[in-house]
């Protein structure tokens, strides 16, 4: 699941992410990633975009992999496979 949160400057949106980051993660049932996209867009890196968020998703799985390395694997067959589909 993605959650994306549109609001002016200064409405509480990041807080809002941290809590929900906190709730989420407590319960150790959830592994959530927070990927930063605005910076991609405020330095015109646009083309490194879906790199980067690839590469986070692969970061926190390698972070799990002690836990449960089936899934892991599986994960990761996947964005692999979504790599070389570009």
């Amino acid at each position: 699941m993605s959650i994306a949160l549109q609001g002016d400057w200064g409405t509480g949106k990041t807080s809002f992410i941290n809590s929900m980051q906190a709730i989420l993660d407590s319960t150790k049932e959830h592994k959530t990633i927070y990927f930063n996209i605005w910076q991609y867009s405020r330095f015109n890196m646009s083309d490194d975009l879906y790199t980067s968020f690839v590469l986070s998703i692969n970061s926190a799985i390698e972070c799990l992999s002690n836990n449960d390395k089936k899934k892991v694997e599986n994960v990761k067959s996947v964005l692999k496979g979504i790599c070389s589909s570009l």
